[in-house]
């Protein structure tokens, strides 16, 4: 049956229902238009006008009373002289008329002023003679709030970010209301869920559980119907059965979608129908008891799509599945997979992308290649590693399964010691960028810390040590990466606070600064290396290394969400690290740091929240590269049953994923000028998963239905990348034997 927990959940979910457009929640009448671009001349005029006055006041330092002077003295100068003029020239005079205010306007004024201090005074009345606690303490707060504000930001400053946030937040909302409803309920329900767990916990959830995975040796189908959602299990041969469970549920919202969340069983056959319906909810009762999780999901294909799973079947890896293809898994998961639309995975490798790497850019790939190189190669990066990562997603149901682990792949096309080699490159490769993560968290750390006291008394390994700790926090409240959902959408957030803070801070100095210098730094032959060392880092910066675990986690069809979720990355999501590095490099020149931040001159408040921004976001970041070791260890190590946050697997990823990232913190700690290291196993690793690997398992799979110019240009790649991929091995190797006869272990750099 429905617990209270679910049918109050389902309450709230259809509470968040919003009744009135926001057009009409803003008045509907001239205001709602000009804040909503239904005038977009006015609000462009505004929008301008308010950047007009900034540049007046902020960049050319006028004052109010300066400028209002000079204005009003231009005005009157213009229509004196145009009046004189038109007396000696026989010509019409200014057409100005007769400006005075009305009695009846100067009364209506009085009484607009009086009626308004009044209010005030009577609220100044009910808390002095009446003592309305409540009221006091609410005054309270907001005074003791504006006088934050006004301690940390100018009123013009706070005038022109309100109104920049008036005039683009509700249009932004409109425009994409679906999208961030969806992200809204989705985060309800999560807190919902977490207090309806818990107190199930409290209350006897054993038998809940006990009863719910009842279900897992009997196949389940769900079917929906326009004003209908019923599910039921009935057995089948070879498997134990019970009584049927029916349950019928009516909905509100729409477009939902229903999931019945369950660890899949070895031989059960699961139908989907999904449809959408519009009524109230009901609930019949049965013999066990399921969760039903709402979320919208505004990608499906139909109003009425049907799905089939079934194990040991599959397509001949030709193209996507159509919507009746049989593919599974290639082997069995803790982990959630064909849970996530497309765009939860769009946002999975934005993340990664738009991480804290990103302050990095401008120094370490920019400054080594200057502008023509430099942008030209972030380009051409992103297109091969587009054509890359789309060939690896187009690979992922070879054979007739679902393969979830690049390891897998690899071993299907070239047998078990390429799944071996795959799978340690693999490790080493996240390895390495996990614990660059927890260097860049520490950093992030110390930047704030140093903001106001450079005292030298909180070292970086220090940092290093409490981010690793932060991290590991994290790691035990995630059971997997599906389970991300919510926190992308604060990764996201986070990421826009550093990146548009560097952005606009750096573009500040590039105007104020005189002219930069751009010429690469070095001698030629340590620009022949460093030029090397960019160029990987160019590839490094786009992709992941793990594109089949993360492509694991969307629905079917996998193939073609996949490549939706890859144009997201590659296009929207790129446009954030141009903007950081590209403005970074024009601002400072040369002398960029290799954490943008340190570089940027502003308010210290405005750089912490900045560097805490970073350092968050970071721990998000890790949990995406760290979720395949995180996957193998609960899989192969783990029981794999009952709750995520039951005791046992709670405790388990407590002893396994803070070993693993003690570990991490340790070599961070230990080589805090990891980014040496990092470029040694981005060219061992990074180059041959990605582009040699993608490339020569194309050619092995799709051989027979290749032309010859198409086999020359996977060739062609294949040779390439692995010579460039030996050049970039050679140059991390001097550059580690360089800066090891300057740094120490330890080091507070």
């Amino acid at each position: 049956m429905i617990s209270f927990q679910d049918r109050s959940l389902i309450r709230s979910l259809r509470s968040l229902q919003r009744q009135r457009p926001v057009h009409e929640i803003l008045g509907g009448g001239f205001l709602a238009d000009v804040i909503l671009w239904r005038r977009k001349n006015v609000t462009i005029g505004i929008l301008l006008g308010a950047l007009a006055s900034r540049v007046l006041f902020e960049v050319a330092g006028y004052t109010l009373l300066s400028l209002l002077s000079k204005v009003l003295l231009l005005l009157i100068s213009i229509l004196f002289l145009w009046s004189r003029a038109a007396g000696i020239l026989n010509r019409p005079r200014p057409p100005i008329p007769e400006m005075h205010l009305s009695e009846e306007m100067m009364r209506e004024a009085a009484v607009f002023v009086r009626f308004h201090v009044n209010v005030l005074l009577s609220v100044f009345n009910d808390i002095v003679h009446r003592k309305d606690t409540k009221l006091f303490y609410t005054i309270a707060l907001c005074l003791w709030m504006i006088s934050m504000v006004g301690g940390s930001i100018d009123i013009l400053t706070l005038g022109y970010t309100s109104l920049v946030i008036i005039l683009t937040v509700p249009a932004l909302y409109e425009k994409y209301e679906n999208g961030i409803d969806s992200y809204v309920k989705m985060a309800h329900m999560e807190v919902q869920m977490f207090g309806g767990s818990a107190g199930r916990l409290v209350d006897g959830a054993p038998r809940a559980a006990e009863a719910a995975n009842s279900l897992l040796v009997r196949p389940f189908s769900v079917i929906t119907h326009p004003n209908l959602l019923s599910f039921s299990s009935r057995p089948i041969d070879g498997c134990g059965g019970g009584p049927p469970i029916e349950a019928s549920t009516r909905v509100v919202d729409p477009s939902p979608i229903f999931f019945i969340s369950s660890s899949p069983a070895s031989s059960a056959t699961t139908t989907i129908t999904s449809s959408f319906a519009s009524s109230d909810i009901s609930a019949d009762e049965g013999d066990s008891e399921t969760s039903l999780l709402l979320h919208r999901d505004r990608e499906e294909e139909d109003a009425m799509t049907e799905t089939k799973l079934h194990v040991g079947h599959g397509n001949d890896g030709d193209g996507d599945a159509d919507s009746n293809s049989k593919i599974d898994a290639s082997e069995d998961t803790a982990h959630q997979i064909s849970s996530d639309p497309w765009y939860q995975v769009g946002f999975v490798l934005t993340t990664g992308v738009n991480s804290a790497y990103v302050l990095g850019y401008s120094g370490s790939a920019m400054v080594p290649l200057g502008w023509v190189i430099g942008t030209t190669g972030f380009i051409l990066a992103a297109a091969i590693s587009l054509y890359a990562n789309v060939l690896i997603a187009r690979l992922h149901e070879v054979g007739g399964k679902r393969h979830i682990r690049y390891r897998d792949l690899a071993g299907h096309i070239y047998g078990r010691k390429m799944y071996s080699l795959t799978w340690a490159l693999q490790y080493v490769n996240l390895f390495m960028i996990n614990t660059g993560y927890i260097i860049l968290a520490g950093q992030a750390l110390k930047a704030t810390y140093v903001l106001y006291r450079d005292d030298g008394v909180l070292k970086l390994p220090y940092c290093i040590a409490i981010a690793g700790f932060v991290c590991a926090l994290f790691a035990f409240g995630i059971p997997h990466l599906s389970a991300l959902r919510i926190w992308l959408g604060f990764s996201t957030f986070l990421s826009l606070i550093y990146i548009i803070t560097a952005f606009v801070l750096s573009l500040k100095d590039g105007f104020s600064t005189p002219a930069r210098d751009y010429s690469i730094p070095g001698s030629n032959a340590s620009k022949v290396f460093s030029t090397i060392g960019a160029a990987a880092t160019l590839v490094f910066s786009y992709n992941t290394g793990m594109l089949p675990e993360i492509q694991a986690t969307v629905k079917p069809p996998v193939i073609r969400n996949m490549e939706k979720a890859l144009w997201f990355q590659f296009v929207i999501g790129g446009l954030p690290l141009y903007a950081v590095t590209f403005v970074g490099y024009w601002a400072y020149g040369s002398s960029t740091s290799t954490y943008l931040l340190n570089s940027v001159n502003g308010p210290i408040w405005v750089k912490s929240v900045a560097n805490i921004a970073a350092f968050f976001q970071t721990v998000v970041a890790l949990h995406i590269f760290a979720s395949p070791m995180y996957e193998y260890l609960d899989t192969k190590y783990g029981r794999g049953q009952g709750s995520p946050f039951s005791f046992y697997n709670v405790s388990f990823r407590v002893v396994v994923r803070g070993g693993y990232l003690t570990i991490n913190t340790l070599v961070a700690a230990l080589l805090p000028f990891l980014g040496d290291f990092m470029s040694l196993t981005g060219a061992l690793s990074t180059f041959p998963l990605t582009f040699v690997l993608a490339n020569h398992m194309y050619l092995k799979v799709k051989k027979n239905k290749l032309s010859a110019p198409q086999k020359a240009w996977h060739w062609l790649n294949v040779v390439g990348f692995s010579c460039l991929s030996m050049a970039a091995a050679i140059a991390a190797l001097r550059l580690i034997v360089v800066d090891s006869n300057t740094y120490h272990l330890f080091a507070d750099l």
